[in-house]
């Protein structure tokens, strides 16, 4: 990604329907200074982190708030939802 200050991540993504895994999307995002001391040029207090859950691959389930399904992608003989995740 290209140096710059951003106020939001966009992610594409899809939950395999197996019932041994959780489907959720975690994001961790940080900003950097200008300084490489201690912290190696991250600001301690510049952490965010947020946890996204997705509804199981089923079309009967809604969607959550924070994801929105924006299409579907053929994994095998199935048809997942994509779903489309802004954290900001």
């Amino acid at each position: 990604m290209p140096k710059a200050n951003y106020i939001a991540a966009h992610v594409l993504c899809a939950a395999e329907p197996d019932t041994n895994k959780t489907p959720a999307l975690s994001l961790r995002v940080t900003r950097f200074g200008k300084h490489f001391g201690d912290s190696g040029g991250r600001a301690d207090t510049g952490f965010a982190d947020t946890t996204v859950h997705l509804p199981a691959a089923s079309p009967q389930v809604p969607s959550p708030g924070a994801a929105r399904q924006v299409g579907t992608v053929e994994a095998g003989q199935a048809k997942l939802p994509v779903y489309g995740v802004t954290s900001r």
